[in-house]
């Protein structure tokens, strides 16, 4: 008998104990999800307020049940913040005490249980850029004021005279490539490469960033599927040139810029390859000039906005680099086409970008390649996430 009425008592013991190790494991799971909660929630890229530490706090009070917030004994956050002055991480620290049973009877009336949430915030580093480039003529341009002289010169005897800049002759790009001439078509290649090289740096060992290439001039040609291997990708790259897959002549041919045909076709593959939302983000690199050369009637006229719309179906964004289009003002053919509009090319080409943010520009190798590195910076979003 006696042995049996301290075998009740051990049990019952034993019962009592698991009864207060799961309330103060209740609770601690409560109080864990309610700081959580908070840093997620006051840790946002939109959020202006100037303490969100204090913020996290009342955030963390205000969704405990009153039994809970009474068990609350400490709570601090801090508020890290990155070189720039931006917020970068959040953490909020608590400390608790859960009523006992039979501890209480043991002289232990409360169980401390204690925990620690942190958010950080940083890129999102699952977007895919689809790059549609410029091949027509007019990104044979040569790209440095050197070259441009240099290119004049060489062209001086040819039909038509000195040439520098869309000359829409497959001679002119032969001199240029057989003097080592950079071209506009080089620097927007360049370009690419820079951004798939920026994308790793920023993205590390869990990137998840995925490129595609399209040459457009007459039409829309894909140079590269989406992949993510950077190794085919600047070799599906290197392969780009003025005219590339013009179907009437290939490389150096006589590339009009027909965004009206370039464009459907674009989106349409784009379309088929499910990159239509907004995690796609496409990068059209132009002068922003639609051109038809052939014939007594060239048809030169700024870029349609309305062609860009499809561009962003589904929800793409669309950045836009526009390499500039130099003024020509000692050319006749210029001063009666692109000269008449020049002012608006930029001021379409605004209006296409999803936003201010994704429009850059440049007319010089180096500007060029700045405005890459701008639109990757600017068409990530940020993303908030707890802290492993």
């Amino acid at each position: 008998m006696l042995l049996f009425a301290l075998a009740v008592f051990v049990l019952i013991g034993i019962a009592g104990l698991a009864l207060d190790f799961s309330r103060a494991s209740d609770l601690k799971t409560r109080l864990q999800a309610a700081a959580d909660s908070a840093v997620l929630n006051v840790l946002n890229p939109q959020n202006q307020n100037a303490d969100q530490a204090q913020q996290a706090r009342d955030f963390f009070a205000a969704v405990l049940s009153a039994e809970d917030a009474a068990s609350v004994r400490t709570v601090t956050a801090a508020l890290d913040r990155d070189d720039k002055g931006e917020p970068e991480k959040l953490t909020i620290t608590f400390s608790a005490a859960a009523r006992s049973a039979l501890l209480q009877v043991l002289g232990h009336p409360e169980i401390a249980v204690g925990g620690s949430a942190s958010a950080v915030i940083g890129l999102n580093t699952r977007s895919n850029f689809h790059f549609l480039i410029d091949t027509s003529d007019s990104m044979g341009l040569a790209a440095t004021p050197q070259a441009r002289d240099r290119l004049r010169q060489l062209t001086r005897d040819l039909p038509g005279g000195s040439c520098e800049f869309a000359c829409h002759q497959a001679e002119t790009l032969s001199l240029a490539r057989a003097e080592g001439l950079p071209l506009r078509v080089d620097v927007a290649r360049d370009g690419a490469e820079r951004l798939v090289e920026m994308a790793q740096e920023y993205g590390g060992a869990n990137a998840r960033f995925m490129f595609s290439v399209q040459s457009i001039n007459t039409g829309a040609v894909v140079v590269s599927p989406l992949t993510r291997n950077r190794a085919d990708l600047v070799s599906a790259l290197s392969s780009l040139e003025v005219g590339y897959g013009h179907q009437t002549g290939g490389a150096g041919a006589d590339a009009d810029t027909f965004y009206e045909i370039s464009f459907p076709q674009a989106s349409t593959w784009l379309d088929q390859a499910g990159s239509n939302g907004p995690s796609d983000i496409v990068v059209l690199v132009t002068d922003g000039v639609r051109s038809q050369n052939h014939g007594w009637q060239p048809d030169v006229r700024p870029i349609n906005v309305e062609y860009c719309d499809l561009l962003k179906r589904g929800g793409r964004k669309l950045a836009v680099i526009y390499t500039e289009y130099m003024p020509v003002v000692d050319n006749t053919t210029y001063n009666e086409t692109v000269g008449k509009f020049h002012d608006q090319i930029e001021i379409n080409l605004r209006a296409c970008a999803s936003s201010p943010e994704l429009f850059s520009k440049g007319d010089s190798p180096e500007r060029i390649m700045r405005a890459f590195e701008d639109i990757f910076l600017n068409s990530l979003t940020k993303q908030v996430r707890l802290a492993s």
